[in-house]
């Protein structure tokens, strides 16, 4: 027969059990409905890898290789790759998987100071978002263009077609014929000088007028001409001739629908976020690669490949080393390619599971990206040397980068291939995919910072996403007008380039030197990721040192390099110049802007919790536990009166107790408080007054809860012999201990008090009172505050309260018994 006693005690566990399950249940479905997750390992590699893997490694790379010395520029590469790439390509990985948070909640965690770095990288998200998409839409108008049998841009009998149209055929039939080919006929050059107001001077010059003198000029300046490519893209898709910044002309609503057409894909695919993405990034990852291959077989086996393949890596330069330029093409390159300070490799790996090698990741996505880009290199200049010999000319000067290549060299060589249709489908097709995984991942980051600021609209992502795509489309439309190019330049030279390496460098100091290298390896060890010798040593070499050099050299670099915004040969009005500047500095205001507001409102006493790490900084398993425990004991409390000889002629209502202690720094005035904070405010008005403190129901960890009572309770020694030899130390969950005020002379310290409880300085679940020194009074003060705790501190009816030694549960001698332990404390459910 189990007495009274014990039953109550076992009907509270039961019912304590219960609702413990209840609560973390609710809590788990609650989590599913509203965050999302990787639903395996692979979609977090493919998405990762589909984001770093862009535009830039096919249309700019190659281009940058062979123009700054070829093989020879995978040197500075490699070490820009080593020292400042993947560093930070890994850090953000690290810092996303460990809390499980979007950017923009991440920072005023890991240091207040930063507050705004978060939203500085959303911010330069949502504008590089804004223009990346009418590449898309670009794309997407070349793709249905293609399905054709006659490509459009192979030729000059169009009907959109300018005067100075031409192809390289026509222009070498007319030249056979000594005649200038000109508006879809070949001209003689007295008629072909007369085009532009000029007369013949001889078969290959005009003669200009300049006042009294007669000068001439070459007939091919005379006119400007393009070829077929240039003019559909110029003229058919654009129509941006003759227009200006100053005039941009009227909307052009084909381009609107394609634009339209390109939000409505990506919204569809990320309508529910990492669940619905991260199934179609098994085709948009994996499907650039399988065209990568078919263009590199085919290009290989076209007239002229070699020619190709030896311009662009065979015959490095090695001269080209001492060029700075060279080194700020390798380090921009290298660091736009990763896709670091844009707050989405932090996005992707928050979904990620809490021990995944994250490390691994973060290597083997680096060099993949780094590969794919010299293996692109391959593809493009081997069609690009086919399309040199086609047309009779060096390599080089067919050779470009950026949308030139994609839209105007690339365009123009597969008309000369067999079955174009089918190559030019493959490529655009290619770039889809491309700029899709790009895009999930910023919409994704978006959608985060948004979902993680306001929770309450997590049930209604669908909603947001929504909304997020329809904004971005809005402010898309005046790049769809005939001089919308200018706006896009101006948005891809500026929105995205100088600030994101200030961002780098900000999330560096923050991550590395306020949060701490020996913080993020023990973090790393939490995880379970082993790090070997060899790569501590590298990790701990380039975040300290190296990484944060690496940034400063490439930020100065990038300063003496700023100049004029300018599209080809046409300069932006200097008004214009302030836009494109103001532009630069928007993205990263929110830095300075959040910092100052945080000066402004922190007590002067307080300025060093700006650099201070807070406990949520954590795992997101470790909130979890912390919430349910705060709910759990909403639940179900127990209020006791502490019969303390301190309190010896006082009444144990809490208002007698609040007048008596009015002076605590910390106001105890109810039972409402997760338990890690209550064993920090019982610590400090324990120790300063000696006080009554109310407890609740549930603390599980042994001899915690003899250690929590006499925390929360308060020892006698701080009643008896008054506050100015106590002393006060705040243990914070989540992390070290931190002295916030000390009255005693004595400094505080490091030296267990109790040998058998130990302390996680992450998680805050036990601990430990510290002190450096100790003098006679001091340490017996303490040991009695503990004894009394220990001897008191046990719940009416709770046999959890054992000393863990030897994996065995012991009763303490002095512990009293039930009996005496019911006449001491008055219980109210």
């Amino acid at each position: 027969q189990i007495p009274g006693f014990f039953k109550e005690e076992i009907m509270d566990k039961e019912i304590e059990q219960k609702e413990t399950k209840d609560v973390e249940k609710s809590s788990k479905e609650e989590d599913e409905e509203t965050r999302g997750t990787w639903d395996n390992q692979c979609e977090f590699f493919l998405s990762c890898l589909g984001y770093a893997v862009g535009f830039g490694n096919v249309w700019r790379f190659p281009y940058l290789c062979y123009k700054n010395g070829g093989a020879a520029f995978l040197i500075p590469y490699a070490v820009m790759l080593v020292c400042a790439g993947l560093p930070i390509f890994f850090l953000e990985l690290y810092l996303g998987q460990y809390v499980s948070l979007g950017a923009n909640v991440l920072f005023p965690e890991l240091a207040p100071i930063f507050a705004g770095l978060g939203w500085a990288m959303i911010l330069a998200s949502f504008l590089v978002t804004v223009y990346f998409n009418l590449i898309l839409a670009w794309t997407l108008f070349y793709t249905v263009a293609s399905f054709t049998l006659e490509l459009p841009w192979g030729h000059c009998d169009n009907d959109f077609n300018s005067e100075g149209c031409y192809t390289e055929d026509a222009a070498l039939a007319c030249a056979n014929k000594s005649l200038i080919y000109y508006n879809k006929s070949c001209l003689n050059t007295q008629d072909y000088c007369a085009v532009s107001g000029l007369e013949a001077h001889n078969q290959t010059y005009c003669k200009t007028y300049q006042g009294d003198q007669n000068d001439v000029i070459s007939v091919d300046r005379t006119v400007q001409r393009i070829t077929a490519t240039e003019d559909y893209f110029r003229n058919r898709m654009l129509g941006m001739t003759g227009r200006t910044w100053e005039d941009m002309g009227v909307m052009r609503w084909e381009l609107v629908g394609y634009l339209g057409l390109a939000w409505l894909i990506i919204a569809l695919c990320m309508i529910k976020g990492v669940k619905s993405s991260g199934k179609v990034v098994y085709f948009t990852a994996t499907f650039p690669y399988v065209v990568l291959t078919i263009l590199f077989v085919r290009g290989m086996t076209l007239e002229g490949s070699y020619q190709g393949i030896e311009f662009y890596i065979l015959k490095p330069n090695m001269t080209k080393l001492w060029e700075v330029e060279v080194w700020t093409d390798a380090a921009s390159q290298i660091f736009y390619s990763l896709g670091s300070s844009f707050g989405a490799l932090i996005v992707l790996a928050s979904y990620n599971k809490f021990k995944n090698n994250c490390m691994r990741d973060a290597i083997v996505i680096a060099l993949s990206n780094c590969a794919t880009s010299i293996f692109a290199g391959f593809v493009i200049f081997s069609i690009l040397g086919f399309l040199a010999h086609e047309l009779g000319v060096e390599v080089g000067d067919v050779a470009s980068s950026g949308s030139g290549l994609a839209f105007i060299v690339y365009p123009a060589a597969v008309t000369r291939m067999p079955i174009p249709t089918l190559w030019s489908l493959l490529f655009f097709t290619m770039l889809i995919t491309l700029g899709l995984d790009s895009q999930f991942t910023y919409i994704e980051t978006l959608t985060s910072a948004i979902l993680d600021q306001a929770k309450w609209m997590r049930p209604h992502k669908t909603l947001v996403v929504g909304l997020i795509c329809l904004l971005c489309f809005i402010c898309g439309l005046t790049m769809c007008l005939e001089g919308g190019i200018y706006m896009f330049e101006l948005f891809q030279q500026f929105s995205g380039s100088l600030n994101l390496v200030i961002i780098a460098l900000m999330e560096v100091i923050a991550g590395v030197y306020i949060y701490g290298f020996r913080n993020i390896i023990s973090g790393l060890k939490e995880m379970g990721i082993s790090i070997p010798c060899i790569l501590y040593g590298y990790w701990a070499l380039t975040w300290c040192i190296l990484t944060p050099l690496s940034l400063g050299v490439i930020l100065v670099m990038s300063l003496k390099s700023l100049s004029y915004a300018s599209f080809g040969d046409y300069i932006y009005p200097d008004w214009v110049q302030g836009l494109a500047y103001t532009l630069m500095l928007v993205v990263i205001s929110p830095i300075p802007i959040m910092a100052v507001y945080k000066i402004c409102t922190q007590k002067s006493s307080e300025m060093k919790q700006l650099f201070v790490t807070s406990p949520n900084f954590c795992p997101e398993h470790v909130r979890k536990q912390r919430e349910i425990s705060a709910s759990k004991h909403s639940l179900s409390t127990i209020t006791m009166a502490y019969d303390n000889v301190a309190f010896t002629g006082t009444s144990d209502k809490d208002e007698v107790l609040d007048e008596r202690y009015s002076k605590s720094p910390v106001r105890v005035d109810g039972v409402h408080q997760d338990v890690q904070h209550r064993v920090q405010d019982g610590f400090q008005h324990g120790i300063q007054h000696g006080a009554q403190y109310t407890t609740q129901h549930g603390v599980k960890h042994g001899i915690e809860q003899g250690l929590q009572h006499d925390l929360q309770h308060g020892a006698k020694y701080g009643a008896e012999h008054g506050s100015k030899r106590s002393i006060e130390q705040v243990l914070q969950p989540g992390t070290e201990p931190v002295v916030q005020q000390s009255v005693h002379p004595e400094p505080v310290a490091q030296q267990s008090v109790h040998p058998d409880v130990k302390y996680d300085p992450r998680h805050g679940t036990q601990s430990n009172i510290q002190y450096e020194s100790q003098p006679s009074f001091l340490h017996g003060y303490s040991q009695q505050g503990f004894q009394h705790g220990i001897q008191h501190g046990i719940q009416p009816g709770s046999l959890r309260c054992s000393l863990q030694k030897n994996n065995k549960k012991e009763r303490h001698p002095e512990w009293p018994s039930h009996q005496e332990i019911k006449s001491r404390y008055t219980i109210h459910k």
